[in-house]
């Protein structure tokens, strides 16, 4: 069963907000940067640099991978989750004000 960050599937509000408050505080001068395009490259520059590299590469071989790798995977993941939330709840909070 693959792992979810916050929680099952239909989980209790209470569930998942235990689980976001386990995520790292995100960056405050990253969560200000409201351009979408900046975001895009971001995540392509993590997904080569980060995700797209051994065990994991340009190969026909099924991969094989670590421990390590998935313990990066989920520290990315989280620090990609926090950081989607500080930036939508300012593009909330700028456009009700």
């Amino acid at each position: 069963m693959p792992f979810d960050l916050l929680g099952p599937n239909k989980a209790e509000p209470a569930t998942v907000v235990s689980a976001a408050a386990e995520l790292p505080k995100a960056d405050e001068s990253l969560a200000s940067i409201t351009d979408e395009k900046a975001w895009i490259e971001e995540s392509f520059k993590i997904a080569k640099n980060d995700v797209y590299k051994s065990p994991i590469g340009l190969t026909k071989e099924p991969s094989t991978i670590t421990q390590a790798y998935k313990d990066n995977a989920e520290r990315i993941a989280k620090q990609r989750i926090a950081l989607a939330g500080a930036r939508l709840a300012k593009l909330l909070n700028d456009a009700f004000k």
